[in-house]
Protein backbone atom coordinates (compact mmCIF):
# COMPACT_ATOMS: atom_id res chain seq x y z
CA UNK A 1 0.00 0.00 0.00
CA UNK A 2 2.69 1.78 0.64
CA UNK A 3 4.96 1.84 -2.41
CA UNK A 4 1.15 2.39 -4.12
CA UNK A 5 0.93 5.99 -2.49
CA UNK A 6 4.75 6.79 -3.66
CA UNK A 7 3.47 5.92 -7.27
CA UNK A 8 0.29 8.02 -7.14
CA UNK A 9 2.53 10.82 -5.49
CA UNK A 10 4.82 10.47 -8.57
CA UNK A 11 2.09 10.49 -10.53
CA UNK A 12 0.99 13.65 -9.06
CA UNK A 13 4.14 15.72 -9.13
CA UNK A 14 4.93 14.73 -12.67
CA UNK A 15 1.46 15.90 -14.07
CA UNK A 16 1.88 19.14 -12.10
CA UNK A 17 5.30 19.75 -13.78
CA UNK A 18 4.08 18.75 -17.16
CA UNK A 19 1.00 20.95 -16.41
CA UNK A 20 3.94 23.76 -15.62
CA UNK A 21 6.33 22.91 -18.78
CA UNK A 22 3.04 22.93 -21.12
CA UNK A 23 1.95 26.86 -20.04
CA UNK A 24 6.33 27.57 -20.72
CA UNK A 25 6.57 26.44 -23.49
CA UNK A 26 3.35 26.31 -25.42
CA UNK A 27 1.56 29.16 -23.78
CA UNK A 28 3.93 32.15 -21.64
CA UNK A 29 3.90 35.00 -23.58
CA UNK A 30 2.21 34.36 -26.33
CA UNK A 31 0.63 36.80 -28.11
CA UNK A 32 -1.07 36.88 -31.60
CA UNK A 33 -1.69 40.59 -32.20
CA UNK A 34 0.89 42.28 -34.13
CA UNK A 35 0.87 46.09 -33.15
CA UNK A 36 3.06 49.46 -33.61
CA UNK A 37 6.31 49.56 -31.72
CA UNK A 38 6.39 51.69 -28.48
CA UNK A 39 10.15 50.48 -27.80
CA UNK A 40 13.37 48.50 -28.72
CA UNK A 41 15.05 45.71 -26.95
CA UNK A 42 18.98 46.20 -26.99
CA UNK A 43 21.89 44.14 -25.31
CA UNK A 44 19.83 40.74 -25.64
CA UNK A 45 21.58 37.75 -23.74
CA UNK A 46 19.79 34.33 -24.39
CA UNK A 47 20.27 30.86 -22.37
CA UNK A 48 18.49 27.92 -22.25
CA UNK A 49 15.94 27.42 -19.51
CA UNK A 50 16.58 24.75 -18.08
CA UNK A 51 13.26 24.86 -15.54
CA UNK A 52 11.99 23.17 -18.66
CA UNK A 53 14.61 20.91 -19.55
CA UNK A 54 15.59 23.40 -22.43
CA UNK A 55 12.72 23.50 -24.88
CA UNK A 56 12.52 27.24 -24.31
CA UNK A 57 14.98 30.20 -24.06
CA UNK A 58 15.32 32.67 -21.51
CA UNK A 59 16.69 36.06 -22.15
CA UNK A 60 17.46 39.17 -20.55
CA UNK A 61 17.96 42.92 -22.37
CA UNK A 62 16.89 46.47 -21.99
CA UNK A 63 14.28 47.56 -23.50
CA UNK A 64 14.78 51.51 -24.27
CA UNK A 65 11.96 54.09 -24.19
CA UNK A 66 11.71 57.88 -24.36
CA UNK A 67 15.26 58.15 -23.68
CA UNK A 68 14.91 55.70 -20.61
CA UNK A 69 15.99 51.81 -20.23
CA UNK A 70 14.14 49.52 -18.51
CA UNK A 71 15.73 45.97 -17.66
CA UNK A 72 13.38 43.15 -19.57
CA UNK A 73 13.54 39.51 -18.99
CA UNK A 74 11.64 36.70 -20.59
CA UNK A 75 11.60 32.57 -19.35
CA UNK A 76 9.79 31.13 -22.63
CA UNK A 77 11.21 32.47 -25.78
CA UNK A 78 9.23 35.57 -26.36
CA UNK A 79 13.23 36.82 -27.11
CA UNK A 80 15.49 34.18 -28.88
CA UNK A 81 19.16 33.87 -29.42
CA UNK A 82 18.52 35.46 -32.90
CA UNK A 83 17.36 38.72 -31.62
CA UNK A 84 21.01 38.87 -30.12
CA UNK A 85 22.64 41.64 -31.65
CA UNK A 86 20.02 43.15 -33.07
CA UNK A 87 17.16 45.71 -32.29
CA UNK A 88 13.85 43.75 -31.31
CA UNK A 89 10.62 45.98 -31.77
CA UNK A 90 8.85 46.18 -28.45
CA UNK A 91 5.19 47.20 -27.35
CA UNK A 92 4.50 48.63 -23.68
CA UNK A 93 1.81 47.05 -21.70
CA UNK A 94 -1.23 48.31 -20.23
CA UNK A 95 -3.00 47.65 -17.13
CA UNK A 96 -6.53 49.41 -16.83
CA UNK A 97 -5.47 51.75 -19.52
CA UNK A 98 -2.84 53.16 -18.01
CA UNK A 99 0.91 52.02 -19.41
CA UNK A 100 2.76 49.96 -17.23
CA UNK A 101 6.55 49.08 -16.92
CA UNK A 102 6.13 46.24 -18.60
CA UNK A 103 6.96 45.12 -22.26
CA UNK A 104 6.58 42.09 -24.49
CA UNK A 105 8.05 41.69 -28.52
CA UNK A 106 6.08 43.46 -30.99
CA UNK A 107 6.39 40.53 -33.62
CA UNK A 108 3.39 38.33 -33.87
CA UNK A 109 3.69 34.82 -32.46
CA UNK A 110 1.07 32.22 -33.70
CA UNK A 111 -2.18 31.18 -31.95
CA UNK A 112 -1.98 27.91 -30.43
CA UNK A 113 -4.93 25.16 -31.80
CA UNK A 114 -6.92 23.70 -28.74
CA UNK A 115 -3.97 21.09 -28.55
CA UNK A 116 -2.56 22.87 -25.03
CA UNK A 117 -5.97 23.08 -23.40
CA UNK A 118 -7.04 19.78 -24.16
CA UNK A 119 -3.59 18.68 -22.58
CA UNK A 120 -3.74 21.29 -19.41
CA UNK A 121 -7.12 19.45 -18.55
CA UNK A 122 -5.63 15.94 -18.93
CA UNK A 123 -3.11 16.49 -16.88
CA UNK A 124 -5.00 18.44 -14.62
CA UNK A 125 -7.56 15.63 -14.13
CA UNK A 126 -5.03 12.92 -13.38
CA UNK A 127 -3.34 15.66 -10.92
CA UNK A 128 -6.79 15.43 -9.08
CA UNK A 129 -7.40 11.99 -9.31
CA UNK A 130 -4.24 10.94 -7.90
CA UNK A 131 -4.44 13.60 -5.33
CA UNK A 132 -7.99 12.01 -4.50
CA UNK A 133 -6.45 8.85 -4.31
CA UNK A 134 -4.03 10.06 -1.52
CA UNK A 135 -6.13 11.67 0.75
CA UNK A 136 -6.25 10.00 3.83
CA UNK A 137 -9.59 8.21 4.34
CA UNK A 138 -11.44 7.69 7.58
CA UNK A 139 -11.08 4.07 8.94
CA UNK A 140 -13.85 2.55 10.67
CA UNK A 141 -13.00 0.64 13.98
Amino acid sequence: MVKRRRYVALLVVACVYAMVWCYIVFGAERDGNQRSVDAYATNVTCSRNWLVLGAAWSCQADVVIGGRSHPYSSFASALTPADVGTPVPMNRLESDGRPTDSFTPARARPELGPLVPVLWLVLGGAALFGAVKLWPRKTSV
